[in-house]
């Protein structure tokens, strides 16, 4: 194989994992900016997680893959904020999408030590579907109130600005 066909090949491969990243699910948003999402996100140590038991704080529920290169730039960044901001005034919460149990213990296992956030595994997709998942990642960040201030689809390091803002925004509201 000659090295233009390697180039192609590795160029279309990325291309496509890219647009997978970016792929439409295909479902409408079933969420708005000034409702609440659906309220239970998942099961932690086997107990619902509710994002009701939150308000009062800034709440980010992301949604990735493990297969999903804009997923894991995202990742160290909200970890970072998260470790920056502190639990008492914020909690993200990533929820990994449709990846088999032994996959995301695996992961999680290796992401949990980055910061305080809480993982949580939505393998047949049932809570990206009642949100109206569009894509990976797909970002929710939600008021001290718990409605939906924003909705992010995607990842790109040219927008970790504007989500700084955005979340310094929400948590200097009281």
């Amino acid at each position: 194989m000659s090295q233009m066909s390697t180039f192609l090949t590795h160029s279309i491969r990325a291309l496509v994992i890219t647009c997978l990243c970016a792929w439409s699910t295909g479902l409408s948003a079933q969420i708005a900016v000034g409702e609440p999402p659906p309220d239970e996100i998942g099961t932690a140590e086997g107990e619902p997680v509710l994002l009701s038991n939150q308000t009062g704080i800034v709440q980010v529920v992301t949604f990735w893959a493990s297969w999903c290169p804009p997923c894991r730039k995202e990742l160290p960044v909200l970890a970072q904020i998260q470790k920056q901001v502190g639990t008492d005034q914020l909690q993200i919460f990533a929820i990994n999408f449709k990846v088999d149990r032994r996959t995301f213990r695996k992961l999680s296992r290796k992401l949990e030590g980055l910061s305080d956030m809480v993982f949580l595994h939505d393998r047949k997709g049932i809570v990206g579907d009642a949100v109206g998942l569009e894509g990976l990642p797909f970002m929710i960040i939600l008021d001290r109130e718990g409605n939906v201030a924003h909705i992010h689809t995607g990842y790109a390091d040219s927008v970790v600005d504007t989500l700084v803002d955005e979340l310094n925004t929400l948590l200097a509201s009281q």
